[in-house]
C-alpha cells in the first residue's frame, strides 16, 4: 500500500493510505482542507473536505 505524506496545520507530519485521495483528485490535483480521522490505534478511517480551494 502506497503512503501520502502530508503536513498537519499545527505543523504535523501525518500519513495516510493514497487510495483515499481517488475520490478529491481532479485535474489540478488535490486542493483545498480535508480533515483526516483516525481510530484510537492510529488507523486512517476517513477523508472529509473541509474546505479551501473551489469553495
Amino acid at each position: 500500500m502506497q503512503q501520502v505524506y502530508a503536513r498537519a496545520l499545527d505543523g504535523r507530519r501525518v500519513a495516510f493510505p493514497a487510495s483515499a485521495l481517488n475520490r478529491v483528485v481532479g485535474k489540478h490535483g488535490v486542493e483545498g482542507h480535508f480533515r483526516l480521522s483516525f481510530s484510537g490505534e492510529g488507523r486512517f478511517e476517513s477523508l472529509t473536505s473541509i474546505g479551501g480551494a473551489g469553495q
